[in-house]
């Protein structure tokens, strides 16, 4: 049986005609341009060789890669909102210095090359991540799969919390294997692309699809 989400969001795109309006090519246009300067300004080479203040936030470098994944990027879906160590080094403005969360062992230096080797292994991926891959590595979630959409957006969703997948999986009544992001996001990936009025969209036309219908919410909040 279809789901109400479902309906509502095949009713945007058949009836309401969302992805031909104005709104929508603006957008479409600036998503276009954003990622593609992104990928063409953190290029393997330019992330092999950040230096913190070019890489964390929190210093107040409006060019760090950071700056540019949360806020810089921002037709490509939100990250904004979470703490700021989610980027694994960061510079607090509390104890005016550079630090290392925990699961980088707290050094800073080691940390930053740590990260370095585990962002161009991501943007270097040849096929989609497997989720051995996927829970191996040490970036938050919302992080790596922003990363994974901007740089492979033909493999990925732009819909990077997994509160958001979990309720859009339950809504649109997606079974997915276990309360794990990664599951999450390939029964919902899996369903766009196997339905038939959503497997012409992108993958980012999809994301917008929805945050432009609906609200995802928590996967314990139900649907109207």
């Amino acid at each position: 049986m279809i789901s109400i989400l479902e309906t509502e969001l095949i009713n945007a795109l058949s009836v309401r005609k969302v992805n031909k309006s104005d709104d929508w090519i603006k957008a479409k246009n600036q998503y276009f341009q954003e990622t593609d300067s992104f990928r063409k300004k953190f290029t393997t080479k330019k992330i092999a060789n950040l230096s913190l203040h070019d890489y964390a936030p929190g210093n107040k470098n409006k060019n760090s890669f950071c700056f540019h994944i949360e806020r810089g990027l921002k037709v490509s879906g939100s990250i904004s909102g979470s703490p700021i160590n989610r980027f694994g080094v960061y510079y607090s403005n509390k104890e005016q210095a550079y630090k290392a969360t925990k699961y980088l062992g707290g050094d800073v230096k080691k940390g930053l090359d740590k990260l370095k080797t585990v962002i161009l292994a991501l943007i270097s991926l040849k096929k989609p991540i497997s989720i051995q891959h996927f829970n191996a590595t040490p970036l938050s979630n919302m992080f790596k799969n922003k990363i994974l959409h901007v740089y492979h957006p033909e493999d990925y969703l732009s819909i990077y919390s997994k509160e958001h997948l979990f309720w859009l999986c339950d809504q649109l009544k997606i079974s997915y294997e276990s309360l794990n992001h990664y599951h999450a996001h390939q029964a919902l990936l899996n369903f766009k692309r196997k339905h038939h009025e959503f497997s012409a969209l992108s993958n980012w036309e999809f994301g917008r699809l929805i945050y432009t219908t609906c609200q995802p919410q928590s996967r314990l909040t139900t649907y109207r």
